[in-house]
């Protein structure tokens, strides 16, 4: 048994000593292979590529900040529509300026147009007028829900309960409508 063992051993020492010599002739190899010399052609590519986004990148920025700052601030009047004279309507003035649009657009929001007072007012259902002398007899049913003036309503505020009608206003723009009775 112990002529085995030594058999053994003896393969085991040879085998150790092979991958040894395999393991140091494969390291001699690649000692030998010659490396990549690298050049500064791939580096200076690379270098000028990012220089150019960069400055691209810039570029886009500052035109774009200049673009949005405007120029001078042009006034938008409406016109006064016809009332009549006997009318106890106030009369309403719509004015925008291109600098409370610019306002809107550097506010970080998109520069949506908000929807028009008219088409959101034809949305309503007003079923009830109410008129009065005091400022707490006036109401307005709209959509079936009660309101009085200086209420707010999708976003317009009811600023005007007359005997014709009513006045709504969102920020500087203002509208008017006559309620007709059923």
């Amino acid at each position: 048994m112990s002529a085995i063992l030594d058999a053994l051993k003896r393969q085991e020492e040879e085998r150790r000593r092979g991958q040894a010599a395999t393991e140091s002739a494969a390291e001699r190899l690649l000692a030998q292979q010659p490396k990549p010399q690298r050049t500064g052609l791939g580096t200076g590519l690379a270098t000028a590529l990012g220089a150019l986004i960069i400055g691209g990148l810039t570029f886009a920025l500052l035109t774009a900040k200049e673009s949005a700052t405007p120029q001078s601030a042009a006034r938008v009047t409406a016109p006064d529509l016809p009332t009549p004279a006997d009318s106890a309507m106030p009369s309403f003035d719509v004015t925008v300026t291109t600098a409370d649009v610019a306002a809107m657009a550097s506010a970080g929001t998109p520069a949506r147009a908000p929807k028009p007072l008219a088409t959101i007012v034809d949305g309503w259902r007003v079923s009830a007028h109410i008129y009065g002398e005091l400022r707490e007899d006036r109401a307005l049913w709209i959509n079936g829900q009660p309101y009085g003036e200086g209420d707010e309503i999708d976003g317009l505020t009811l600023e005007a309960i007359t005997a014709e009608g009513y006045g709504v206003r969102r920020e500087q723009e203002r509208l008017s409508r006559r309620v007709t009775p059923p």
